[in-house]
């Protein structure tokens, strides 16, 4: 129960997972609760057409192939996956002894498949690999549906989700502002997209009615989070630090519901593999957990200085991890409130964000303004720092004029 996506296969291919791990049946957990992101702490336990299904837990679905050689997403049953990954390091390990550049072909990969047996069948497979050439080659396994686009090239997507990915492709294709992509952009139009999708999608899924109505995230068992990679010729270029601000206007000012920072970070390999590998965990802070309020008179000013009292970490490793734990450490929780003393050794140097994503609802209309701010160099567009105990957040004057110039209509006298 999934939804990953592989876009524009041709030109410029990307990948994009979700990381909500679910399995059928009742929660066998004493705490049957799971803290999501988008909703914060919810039941673990929910009911589908096909019977009850419970969430597990929040988990990379992506598996980074060593030197520089692609990445594969999988869908479907999580430990017919994890034999799958176990058999891919074996490989990697009995090649590294006389090839240290080994990489995965498409042939290789389909024999570790081909070894799962009839379990094959319970997981689809996306990927994209990349030779010493630099020739990248999609991967396809598994159920999964091919999305044809005229700004994206062809897309796959597989999971539970596939069909609600695959929908907001085609809404994405029908913007018109693809057909004017400006050559100079900062990001590509895939990029773009891959994004969106991630941003769009921790939008939806702070709706209430998650999981409650029909074709909702969690009702199709997909969510938590959507990591995205870019894949080059010379390898995997992982997502980039970034601010996502959730805003509502009306007459009266501005309301902060959602403000989160997403990066990734690169450790370790999970085991030794005996060739250059990439392990990474993924890091989703909720700046607020409370809205914030600005009124009309500090709304119109430029440039903000937000005091953020309350902040909550989840860190969300490969879903393979935790088969290497003992039973009672897989339920561990990997999120928690910040304290003082945290704050102070996350940010002792601020952090500079340079790429933000605006969702903005306005009073009185039914769509959200969809918006991105990408910085490449000089001052920042934010920066996260502690001041007295208390994370702050700065935003810099191209944020808060871009918000202005969305609701001046609003705020006219």
């Amino acid at each position: 129960m999934t939804a990953i996506a592989l876009l524009d296969v041709e030109n410029d291919p990307h990948l994009v997972a979700d990381t909500l791990l679910s399995a059928a049946g009742p929660d066998p957990a004493t705490e049957k609760t799971l803290w999501l992101p988008a909703l914060g702490c919810v039941s673990s336990e929910w009911e589908a057409p096909s019977g009850p299904f419970h969430l597990c837990r929040l988990a990379r679905k992506t598996f980074v192939l060593p030197n520089n050689g692609g990445i594969v997403a999988f869908a479907g049953d999580c430990a017919t996956a994890f034999a799958l990954w176990a058999q891919l390091s074996e490989m990697i390990k009995r090649n590294a002894g006389f090839d240290s550049g080994y990489r995965f072909d498409a042939s290789a990969l389909q024999s570790a498949l081909t070894t799962l047996g009839a379990r094959k069948d319970d997981i689809s497979v996306l990927g994209m690999l990349v030779d010493a050439q630099g020739t990248r080659t999609p991967f396809l396994h598994g159920a999964h549906q091919e999305v044809t686009t005229r700004y994206f090239g062809t897309c796959f997507v597989a999971g539970s989700g596939a069909t609600m990915v695959a929908r907001m492709i085609h809404d994405a294709d029908r913007d018109p502002a693809r057909g004017n992509w400006p050559l100079a952009a900062p990001l590509t139009p895939c990029e773009d997209l891959a994004e969106g999708l991630s941003t769009e999608m921790l939008y939806r899924e702070s709706s209430q009615g998650n999981g409650a109505s029909p074709n909702t995230p969690i009702a199709l068992g997909c969510g938590g989070f959507y990591e995205w990679y870019k894949v080059e010729t010379d390898g995997v270029r992982y997502l980039q630090p970034r601010l996502d601000l959730h805003v509502c206007a009306d007459r009266r000012g501005l309301t902060f519901v959602r403000i989160y920072l997403a990066e990734l970070h690169e450790g370790a390999a999970i085991v030794d593999l005996g060739v250059p590998s990439q392990h990474y965990t993924l890091m989703v802070m909720n700046l607020i957990l409370d809205s914030l309020r600005l009124d009309h008179e500090r709304a119109i000013t430029q440039g903000y200085a937000l005091r953020l009292p309350k902040s909550w970490v989840t860190s969300i490793e490969s879903a393979f991890m935790d088969y290497d734990r003992s039973p009672e450490l897989r339920r561990q929780r990997m999120d928690g409130p910040l304290d003082a003393d945290q704050l102070q050794h996350l940010f002792a140097q601020p952090l500079d964000l340079r790429r933000i994503r605006l969702l903005l609802h306005i009073e009185g209309e039914d769509d959200v303004i969809a918006d991105r701010l990408l910085r490449r160099g000089g001052a920042p567009l934010a920066k996260l720092r502690v001041d007295d105990g208390t994370l702050v957040l700065d935003l810099d004057a191209e944020v808060t004029d871009k918000i202005a110039r969305r609701v001046q209509h609003l705020w006219r006298d």
